[in-house]
């Protein structure tokens, strides 16, 4: 996989919508923060944004690994 590596908007968190329509994410691998919604949430939205990856950094420091996982329906996972 292959795309350009660019910031979350906003507070990086990726759980709201972009602040400005201009913001574009498509063929784009997103990085995001730990925090706020979930993992599933997170990875929606920078689907249906256009993004191909998502990358979750943790935004705790020295809290060591995190195990994630998603309640419900899981996102579009590519075949």
């Amino acid at each position: 996989m292959q795309g350009e590596l660019v910031n979350a908007w906003g507070d990086g968190l990726a759980c709201d919508a972009p602040v400005s329509p201009e913001d574009e994410f498509e063929f784009k691998i997103v990085l995001v923060k730990r925090g706020k919604c979930s993992f599933a949430e997170k990875v929606r939205r920078v689907q249906d944004l256009g993004g191909v990856a998502v990358i979750v950094g943790d935004n705790v420091a020295g809290s060591g690994l995190v195990t994630m996982y998603a309640k419900g329906n899981d996102p579009a996972q590519p075949t």
